[in-house]
C-alpha cells in the first residue's frame, strides 16, 4: 500500500481524536487512560482504516484516507458532554471521524457497466473495515477467557472498542460503511450487524 504524506497526517490526527474520545470511557480516569486508548484505538480504527485501503486497492481502485473535521468536532463534544453529565460509564459519541476516499471505477470504451459488480466491489470495499473489527472483537474476547491479571482489563477493551466501531459501522445510513453492504448482500449485512450486536451486549 502506498501512502501520502497528507493522508499520513490526517490519519494520524483522527486516530488521536478518536483515542481522547474513548479515554473518556476508561475508569477511572487517569493520564494513562490516554495511552491505553491510542494503543486500542490504533488496532481498531486505524485496521478498520487500512483494511478499505487494502480491499479498495486489490479491486484497482485509488484509496486515501481523508480526515473530517465535522464529524471531529461533533464527537469530542459528545463524548465530554456525555462525560461531563454520566461520567465514564455514560460515555457516547459519534465515532467517525474520517474515512477512506474511493476513486470512482472507471468503465473503458467497450465494457458495459456491470451494476451488480459493482455494487459486490463497493459492498466489499465497505464490508473490509467492519469484518476486521469483528475478527479482531472476536479474537481479543477468546483470549480474555485465556489470560490473568491485568491483561484481561486490556484485552476487554480492545474487543468492545473493535465491537463497538464495527457494530457502529454497519448501522446502514449513509456514510457509514453498512449502507453500502446493505445494498450489496442484505444476508451478509444482517448477519454481521447481528454478530457484532449480540458481541456488543453481551
Amino acid at each position: 500500500m502506498q501512502f501520502t504524506s497528507r493522508e499520513i497526517r490526517e490519519l494520524l490526527a483522527a486516530w488521536l481524536a478518536l483515542s481522547l474520545m474513548f479515554s473518556l470511557s476508561f475508569a477511572p480516569l487517569r493520564y494513562t487512560s490516554v495511552a491505553y486508548s491510542l494503543l486500542i484505538v490504533g488496532t481498531a480504527f486505524v485496521l478498520h482504516e487500512l483494511s478499505h485501503k487494502f480491499v479498495a486497492q486489490h479491486f484497482g481502485r485509488a484509496a486515501e484516507f481523508r480526515i473530517w473535521w465535522s464529524g471531529v468536532a461533533i464527537g469530542m463534544m459528545m463524548a465530554l458532554g456525555t462525560f461531563l453529565a454520566f461520567g465514564s460509564g455514560g460515555v457516547l459519541f459519534f465515532a467517525a471521524p474520517g474515512a477512506v476516499y474511493v476513486s470512482p471505477l472507471f468503465v473503458g470504451y467497450g465494457y458495459p457497466f456491470n451494476p451488480r459488480g459493482f455494487a459486490r466491489g463497493e459492498g466489499l470495499i465497505s464490508f473490509a473495515g467492519p469484518l476486521t473489527n469483528l475478527a479482531l472483537g472476536v479474537v481479543f474476547r477468546v483470549l480474555t477467557l485465556l489470560t490473568h491479571g491485568g491483561l484481561v482489563y486490556l484485552f476487554i477493551k480492545v474487543s468492545s472498542i473493535n465491537v463497538f466501531l464495527g457494530f457502529f459501522n454497519m448501522l446502514p445510513i449513509p456514510p457509514l460503511d453498512g449502507q453500502k453492504v446493505f445494498a450489496w448482500n442484505k444476508a451478509v449485512w444482517a448477519i454481521s450487524a447481528l454478530i457484532l450486536f449480540a458481541l456488543l451486549v453481551v
